[in-house]
């Protein structure tokens, strides 16, 4: 009988997982039925590990019958880990004048606690107010503007630990803020949101974890040859990602049946092998859980977020990590069978010398977390704000993106967030609109280029990647905060030269005369964005000017970009532009920096 096609849809897309009892059956039961499975691609080399390892290009149908059939018949089995998690989430209802015990040991509300017992309690104060005990050495942080996102609570309370211990904070009120850190007596890091609440009670999940942030070994780049059964290799083609060590497979193992390759895989610690098509090639785990975290994370996939991404994962995926040809390579959290976790990139197949090639790095207590990275997700929650902001600009500005971001400040109230929005970022969604590809880039952060690692880029769509240098290049974007400085020099040099043109055209119509002001060309400008550049930065020479005049005449300058200590592009009569460097200004008679020129204006 035919199955409901809703059951056959799901079966046909679903990974399964199992320990090594189950792995033994399902391969074995895979082996028997690999000629009822017809492939759909040609792989080099012999297809049986590739069969056997992964639920790849053959016909999905009848190999996760196959699964299915083994997985209904014995059962899923967790994967197993050596070492428990060092972080402990936990819910409670907690009613007025009870106290709650954040210690993983405890952890339940009480009635009549003794004094120093417990750490927090609730009232009814405000509406609802969560306390830490009297005289308790607690220490209480809130957010002090932005409420961080449910997601991102975690990194915001660890960017507020230096400051805990000084914190004379000893309540928070929920209807000022769902969320609370906590510094612990014991020195661990309790994060509590508030969910529902009233003055007689109210929800709380809560997390504590170790209060020092972990971070990552040492990235490693490791190539492994394609685990061929029929021609096997000398060259390592498998990984044991705890302890780094790559593995040259045996080829009386190669060619072993399924289940002496799964044990002597296993007993070996091996977590991957590398497969190799005419497509690509991928690495396939035996043993390994996989989390998809999507493309540019390698940067910004902070070691605590990988952790608490993986903590979930309890099952070894049966899909395999591809190495995504002409494409940005996605990034993936994973957990070997002994507990290690961390994160891999695929970087490169080549089919001609079948060899993959991958960069990880493992998570480790012992490495604090890199110094450069919060910037970095300032970066990006800031930049994240200005999608959103822009975006509600265009909504009422008939889905027309702001000119510039200077238009933006009657809209933000927080002036450190403007600041940096005026200063950092390089904004290039004037003459945009809503209905162009969301593909399109509205700004970059060009001060986070001076790392040298790339920037945070936001899109059209609202979304923020932060793009390695290479991916910037693709897009056309500065990979320096020299060539972002360029950039501006550019974009200025082409509003310049319209401005030639334009004070020609306004000269033509008025017996060949220049205007005696930028503002006389108004009702001539259509581009406000232009129009503000113009009367805001340029330097206009040319009242009095007419076209009888030398053609070496200058007619302006740039001032703002003086400031880059540069230079500055320069307009002549003929209507060429020059990029005029700080001692030629000077034999031209022209500032040399941006506060010579603000003096000559007065």
């Amino acid at each position: 009988m035919r199955p409901a096609e809703d059951i056959e849809n799901a079966v046909k897309h679903m990974s399964f997982a199992a320990g090594p009892d189950m792995d033994k059956r399902l391969w074995k039961g895979m082996a028997q039925r690999q000629h009822e499975a017809q492939t759909t691609i040609e792989i080099r080399g012999n297809t049986r590990v590739w069969r056997i390892l992964m639920n790849s290009k053959i016909t999905r149908m009848a190999l996760a019958a196959v699964v299915v059939g083994a997985a209904l018949a014995v059962g899923v089995e967790r994967l197993t880990r050596t070492e428990p998690e060092k972080t402990y989430a936990f819910s409670a209802e907690i009613q007025a004048d009870m106290a709650l015990d954040l210690d993983p040991k405890g952890a339940i509300p009480l009635q009549q606690p003794e004094p120093g017992d417990f750490d927090i309690t609730w009232d009814g104060e405000n509406g609802g107010t969560l306390r830490i005990m009297p005289g308790s050495s607690l220490r209480l942080c809130t957010p002090s503007k932005r409420q961080p996102r449910p997601d991102q609570a975690l990194l915001w309370a660890h960017s507020m630990l230096a400051e805990m211990p000084d914190s004379t904070t000893t309540s928070v009120s929920a209807s000022q803020s769902r969320f609370a850190a906590i510094l612990t007596s014991e020195g661990n890091l309790a994060v509590i949101q508030i969910g529902e609440y009233d003055e007689n009670k109210a929800q709380l999940q809560w997390q504590v974890e170790d209060a020092t942030l972990p971070g990552y070994g040492p990235a490693q780049v490791v190539t492994l040859a394609h685990a061929d059964s029929e021609n096997p290799t000398a060259q390592a083609c498998a990984i044991d990602f705890d302890t780094g060590q790559t593995s040259v497979i045996p080829a009386n193992v190669m060619k072993a049946t399924p289940e002496a390759l799964l044990d002597w895989l296993q007993r070996h610690g091996i977590d991957a092998i590398a497969q190799v098509t005419d497509d690509g090639g991928a690495l396939v785990g035996t043993g390994l859980a996989v989390k998809d975290l999507g493309p540019h994370s390698w940067v910004v996939a902070r070691a605590l977020l990988v952790r608490h991404a993986t903590a979930g994962v309890m099952y070894e995926s049966r899909d395999p990590v591809f190495c995504q040809q002409g494409s940005s390579q996605r990034v993936h959290a994973f957990k070997t069978r002994e507990g290690s976790i961390g994160i891999l990139q695929m970087q490169n197949a080549d089919p001609s010398q079948q060899t993959v090639q991958f960069r990880y790095r493992t998570v480790q207590e012992g490495y604090p977390e890199e110094v450069e990275l919060p910037p970095i997700y300032q970066s990006g929650d800031y930049l994240a704000d200005l999608g959103r902001d822009v975006l509600i600009y265009a909504g009422e500005h008939e889905d027309r993106f702001p000119q510039s971001l200077e238009e933006m400040r009657d809209r933000v109230d927080d002036e450190a967030y403007y600041q940096w929005m005026i200063r950092d970022v390089a904004y290039l969604g004037a003459r945009v609109t809503t209905d162009d590809p969301f593909s399109l880039v509205i700004a970059y952060d060009r001060a986070l280029l001076a790392l040298g690692k790339g920037t945070n880029v936001l899109f059209l769509d609202s979304h923020i990647e932060f793009l390695e240098p290479k991916e910037l290049e693709k897009l056309g974007l500065p990979t320096s905060p020299e060539e972002s400085e360029l950039g501006r020099i550019h974009q200025a040099a082409k509003y310049l030269c319209d401005l030639g043109r334009d004070v020609l055209i306004y000269a033509n119509d008025h017996e060949d005369r220049f205007p005696q002001s930028l503002e006389e060309m108004r009702d001539r400008v259509d581009d406000e964005a232009y129009y503000q550049w113009m009367v805001q930065d340029v330097a206009y020479l040319g009242a009095g000017v007419t076209i009888d005049d030398p053609l070496s005449k200058v007619i302006a300058y740039d001032r703002a970009l003086l400031a880059l200590g540069k230079g500055t592009n320069v307009l002549f009569l003929d209507s060429h532009i020059e990029l005029v460097e700080p001692e030629e200004l000077e034999k031209l008679g022209l500032p040399t920096s941006l506060e010579e020129a603000v003096a000559s204006r007065k």
